[in-house]
């Protein structure tokens, strides 16, 4: 039997989490990919042109902001008159907006991604809140199957009242063989960034957005590098440049001891110049893809304790707070003080857990199992999928 056809819709192809799973994801499924599609609702962006060169069409909506009626009118006309076996729809609003004119078009299955956990009005909106509480509504009538990246967001779905029958966790996947540790890498990014090989170098990736929580960040690396001065902290992520005129208040009390590069295109390379990786973001987080990336490349990690976080560092880094500096501070000195060998160490575990358990191979298995099943069912709308857990 061939593998079901599948049309993949997402709010946008920028340079974020989850477009950038969607984007490894295809590149693991190989020639099988053939396949798939994929839809952005918003215009084409920086991604399209690298899913076209995998071989996939990428087709765009153009939408800009609230919906109208004539997006959503091309939207359906897009869904009726495309052939496919499943619609696997990305993120909060492709959720709500594709599951509810799949339904009405009369398409389906339809398969949801879940990629957050809870979302708040002070950092997400009120919009974003009311939204999810849409969602959680259609999750009785519209999809197919539900599908969480993380523990942590299949627990929120149950406490929203989500139609629990219908979630499976397939836990979110690194690909190890490009994120790997290399030594020409780290000395080649060293000299471009005009760090000396002895500088120990934190670096920190997410884009400037109030969930990353910056301002925490720089105040616990303030305190670091009171204790530390000979060191280097390399932010990293859209909207993180000395342009930004928040990150540069922020960050001028510690000078040229802190690098922000902006956008990068280059994160396995790239994060083979630091020593270790820290994340500060606050709650909205499932299970963050730059934590995994980091230690699939052999780094240990300090992040907080948002979403998935602690599980998936376990024993090869440490946790904190949300919100808290200082604990934050206290942590990365704690691994800045040990010697190089022990850190080695600490990423040699990381990196053989993502290996052992978030291997990319084993998210898209679980993926694949769970088309298979909602595409082949006699009544998807009304079928439960099987329990496709990678967890």
């Amino acid at each position: 039997m061939a593998p079901p056809r599948v049309l993949h819709v997402i709010t946008g192809l920028a340079h974020g989490g989850a477009e950038m799973l969607l984007v490894r994801m295809l590149d693991e499924l190989g020639d099988e990919r053939a396949g798939h599609s994929v839809l952005s609702l918003r215009p084409r962006w920086p991604l399209a042109e690298q899913i076209e060169e995998m071989g996939v069409p990428v087709h765009a909506l153009g939408m800009s902001g609230v919906p109208t009626p004539a997006d959503i009118f091309r939207l359906g006309r897009f869904l009726r008159r495309t052939p496919v076996d499943v619609i696997q729809t990305w993120m909060l609003h492709s959720n709500v907006l594709v599951g509810l004119t799949a339904r009405i078009v009369g398409r389906s299955p339809v398969v949801w991604g879940v990629h957050v956990t809870d979302v708040s009005r002070s950092i997400q909106g009120t919009k974003a809140v009311l939204l999810q509480r849409l969602e959680a509504l259609c999750s009785w009538f519209v999809p197919s199957c539900i599908v969480a990246c993380s523990v942590s967001a299949h627990r929120v779905m149950d406490r929203l009242r989500y139609r629990r029958r219908r979630i499976v966790t397939i836990l979110n996947g690194f690909d190890v063989a490009q994120f790997k540790p290399d030594p020409t890498a780290r000395s080649e990014v060293r000299g471009e960034l005009g760090i000396s090989p002895t500088t120990v170098v934190v670096g920190h990736v997410a884009r400037f957005h109030p969930m990353k929580d910056h301002p925490t960040l720089l105040a616990a690396a303030g305190k670091v590098l009171d204790q530390v001065p000979d060191l280097r902290f390399v932010l990293v992520g859209d909207g993180v440049t000395a342009d930004n005129p928040e990150l540069r208040a922020l960050a001028a009390p510690l000078g040229d001891r802190v690098m922000m590069l902006g956008r990068r295109t280059d994160m396995p390379r790239l994060l083979n110049a630091f020593d270790l990786a820290v994340q500060s973001s606050s709650i909205g987080e499932a299970l963050p893809l730059v934590i995994g990336e980091a230690m699939a490349t052999g780094l240990p990690v300090v992040s907080t304790r948002g979403g998935d976080a602690e599980d998936l560092i376990a024993d090869a880094g440490t946790t904190t707070p949300v919100g808290d500096p200082t604990a934050l501070a206290e942590a990365m000195i704690g691994l800045i003080a040990i010697d190089p060998e022990q850190r080695a160490e600490l990423g040699g575990r990381g990196r053989a857990r993502i290996s052992d358990r978030y291997a990319m191979r084993r998210m898209v298995e679980g993926y694949r199992k769970t088309w298979a099943e909602v595409s082949s069912a006699d009544d998807p709308a009304s079928h439960p999928p099987v329990e496709a857990s990678a967890s």
